[in-house]
Parts: C-alpha cells; sequence; structure tokens
C-alpha cells in the first residue's frame, strides 16, 4: 500500500475553500492571487461621514454619557467587582478633575483677555450699574452746550447789563452776586433738576458747605457764585449731578473752601500756593486766583467771571472722581475739557468752564 504523504496546511485550506464554492472555483479571486499594485483599495469615507452634523454629535454625546452612568451605577452594586469598581471609581475622578481644570484655564483666559473694544474701561461709578457710561453722541468729543458757550464770550455781560471791563473786575462780580434772590436759587436749582433727570444718568444730589480759611474777603459772594456755577444745566446737571448748600455745622458730602495762597500746602504736600486743590473731601480754591485768573486763561479769551466758573467745576470734578488731564486738547480751536489744567495752559484750545461729553460721568 503507497504511503499517504501528510496534507500541506495550503492545501487544506484550499480544499476548504473549494468546499465552500470560493477562491477560483468560484471564479473570484482573493488577494493573495491578485498583483500588488492592482488589489483593490478600501473606499475612502465621504465628507458627510467625516463631518457629522449638529444631531449625530449630540446623539452620539448622549449615548457615551448614558453608557459611563450605566457602568457607573454597575460598579456600585453591592455585587459587582471590586478590581471593576475601583477602576470606575477612578476614572470618574480623573473625569470630574479635568473637567474642573479646564473651566479654570478657560476661565483665567477670559479674564486676561482685553475688553472686545479694545480700550481701558472708564472708571467705575457708585451706582447699582457699576459705572455710568460716557455720553454716546459725541462729536468729536466736545458738546453742542460747550461749543455754543465758548462762543459768546461777551454773553454774561449783556445779560447782567455789565461791560467787558467789569467781567475781568472782581469786585463788580462780588457785587452783582449779592443781588442774587432765593426765588432766582430755587429757579436755577429746579433747571438743574431737570436737566440732571433727563440726561439718562444716575442722580445724585450732592450737599456742601461753604467755610473760609483765612482772610479771603466776601464769602457770601463766593457762595452765590459757586452755587451758580454748580448747579448751571451746562454743568455737572448735564451728567446727572445736583448740587445742595447747607449750613456750615450740617453733615455734607464734602467742603468748599476759599482758602489763602499760603494756606494751600497745608492741606497736603501735593498742593501749591499758586493753584487750587483737592485732598479727599476738601475742595480748596485758590484766593489769589479766585481774585485774578491766571494769565493763561485770560490771554486765551477768557474772564474772570469764566474762570471762576471753571476753578470751581474743575475742582469739583475732581470730587466726582476726575482727574486731571483725563481727556486733553482735541486741536486748535476746540474747547478745551473741564478737567484740563487750563489754569496752566490751553495747548490751542478755547478756555472753557463746562464737562465735556467725555467727563459725563461720575464715580
Amino acid at each position: 500500500m503507497a504511503k499517504r504523504e501528510p496534507m500541506n496546511p495550503r492545501n487544506r485550506n484550499a480544499k476548504s475553500d473549494a468546499g465552500r464554492g470560493v477562491g477560483r472555483r468560484s471564479g473570484r479571486r482573493s488577494n493573495h492571487d491578485v498583483p500588488s499594485d492592482v488589489r483593490r483599495r478600501p473606499a475612502k469615507r465621504s465628507d458627510a461621514r467625516l463631518r457629522p452634523g449638529g444631531k449625530e454629535v449630540w446623539a452620539s454625546l448622549c449615548m457615551t454619557w448614558r453608557r459611563w452612568a450605566r457602568a457607573i451605577l454597575s460598579a456600585m452594586r453591592p455585587d459587582a467587582k471590586r478590581t471593576r469598581r475601583t477602576m470606575l471609581i477612578r476614572r470618574t475622578v480623573v473625569c470630574v478633575a479635568s473637567l474642573l481644570v479646564a473651566f479654570a484655564l478657560w476661565t483665567g483666559l477670559n479674564a486676561l483677555l482685553p475688553s472686545s473694544d479694545g480700550g481701558s474701561p472708564a472708571p467705575s461709578s457708585v451706582a447699582a450699574d457699576g459705572k455710568d457710561q460716557k455720553s454716546g453722541a459725541q462729536r468729536d468729543g466736545r458738546s453742542d452746550a460747550s461749543d455754543a458757550k465758548e462762543a459768546d464770550d461777551g454773553k454774561d455781560a449783556a445779560e447782567d447789563g455789565t461791560s467787558v471791563d467789569e467781567e475781568n473786575d472782581a469786585a463788580a462780580l462780588d457785587a452783582q452776586a449779592a443781588s442774587f434772590t432765593d426765588a432766582q436759587r430755587e429757579a436755577l436749582f429746579a433747571k438743574a433738576q431737570a436737566t440732571a433727570d433727563a440726561s439718562g444718568r444716575t442722580r445724585w444730589d450732592l450737599t456742601y458747605r461753604v467755610v473760609a480759611d483765612g482772610d479771603v474777603g466776601d464769602l457770601e459772594a463766593f457762595a452765590v457764585q459757586a452755587y451758580q456755577a454748580l448747579n448751571d444745566p451746562l454743568g455737572w446737571p448735564r451728567a446727572g449731578v445736583t448740587f445742595t448748600q447747607v449750613s456750615a455745622d450740617a453733615d455734607c458730602d464734602f467742603n468748599l473752601i476759599l482758602a489763602e495762597a499760603d494756606r494751600l500746602p497745608n492741606y497736603d504736600a501735593g498742593c501749591s500756593d499758586e493753584y487750587s486743590c483737592r485732598v479727599g473731601d476738601d475742595v480748596i480754591i485758590n484766593v489769589d486766583r479766585w481774585n485774578g485768573g491766571t494769565e493763561q486763561w485770560l490771554g486765551a479769551g477768557g474772564t474772570l467771571r469764566r474762570y471762576r466758573r471753571m476753578a470751581v467745576n474743575h475742582e469739583v470734578g475732581h470730587r466726582l472722581g476726575h482727574l486731571d488731564n483725563e481727556p486733553s486738547c482735541g486741536g486748535e480751536g476746540q474747547p478745551a475739557p473741564l478737567m484740563q489744567q487750563q489754569s496752566k495752559g490751553l495747548n490751542g484750545c478755547l478756555p472753557n468752564e463746562w464737562p465735556v461729553d467725555e467727563e459725563l460721568w461720575t464715580q
């Protein structure tokens, strides 16, 4: 009897394939029988499958979370294997920790990024919303009221029946203040309140008392002119603020002080005997500047009457939260910002005693 040779494993597979009707007998060739350069390549997935829509992504996330929750509940069962339970608990802790770290990084990056407008924020307000925003109706940062006021330097003289020379005469200005009646005071304050109410900004009614420091002359005339400057509808009422004078022994928001020049440094080392100053709740007007103005102001076309208004409104502006030279001169021939140090120079701007649109906020 002839000896049977052991069957080759390949032959065994070939016979098995032949029995199933595949391979050569079925008329199809396997990849082993096709040259490598003409083998059939798998089809690429379509863009639709590579980029699933929002519904598919949402469904996949929901399925993942369901499986995760089911696995956690299963692992927490009393009869679950201890190893599996420990593994899932560790994964859960790692997942939660990763989410917390990611959230912390995201919050930190948002805090470090600049605001969308790229500018620095305006000083914060003590109002409930955190700040009073600057006026949206700006024309090169200057208001219609301020422009109109600058255009007629002789308007005050015409209304009061005084000459331009009297506008620069301290004694004449003090004499006119003596004729200011209680009815005129009430009418002026009513206009200030109406302007403040219509401003759309947070309303404040600040109280102040008038104090003399040294030999400063007629304190009552100073008080009247300061009151007229503070409550003029062209002034701080446009920022929502009105001012009420109280008696010397009453509680108040700030002190308005008319002081001798050599006493200014006593309030703070930063105060000069040349100019007025503000320290905390003390707004100090230098009596020399009150009676004479400055060469820079008068040389630019300003009058002493208007300088007095500017000095009071400027120093009270510091009490409202403003700083010197916040906005600078906008260009030749434009009204100077109120908080510009106009006593020291106008830099080409026109004298101006009222806040411009950029300055209509309070702190």
